[in-house]
């Protein structure tokens, strides 16, 4: 057990090195325990990183919900791939087209938010613990297992 939290403290003290912010599982904004999402903060970079696109708040919902929808299973797992990728297709109201709206800012990695956190806990048919999980832009891979 001391092995495992000296590798996770130094891990933790390695990413903080690396740029990487550290918040506290306790003070994540999460709308409970079975959301993998940081919602708020999810919602308001996504505003940021389309903000060329003119992107109004109803189509970063959508973009939000498609995410959501994507989040189980295998095939889940595929389309989550495309999205970090290509951005999440949405057809846009104003004018009717296709617009991928980005999660990432692979240009300028600058203005991704990295963060960090420990011993966050989820709930799904069973409580699953991560020791360290890793958010870009509140965005994480560690997904709720299907159990």
């Amino acid at each position: 057990m001391q092995k495992e939290q000296n590798l996770e403290n130094y891990l933790l003290e390695e990413l903080k090195k690396a740029g990487w912010n550290f918040i506290e599982q306790s003070q994540l904004v999460r709308a409970d325990a079975s959301e993998p999402l940081l919602l708020s903060t999810l919602i308001r970079k996504l505003g940021e990183l389309n903000k060329s696109k003119r992107i109004s708040e109803d189509e970063v919902q959508k973009a939000v919900n498609e995410l959501k929808l994507a989040l189980t299973g295998p095939e889940g797992a595929k389309k989550l791939l495309r999205f970090y990728k290509y951005g999440i297709p949405l057809k846009f109201e104003k004018d009717g087209t296709v617009n991928y709206v980005s999660l990432f800012d692979f240009e300028k990695p600058s203005n991704n938010e990295f963060l960090v956190s420990r011993q966050v806990s989820y709930a799904a048919a069973e409580v699953v613990r991560v020791d360290l999980i890793l958010y870009i832009n509140v965005i994480n891979d560690n997904k709720v297992p299907t159990l």
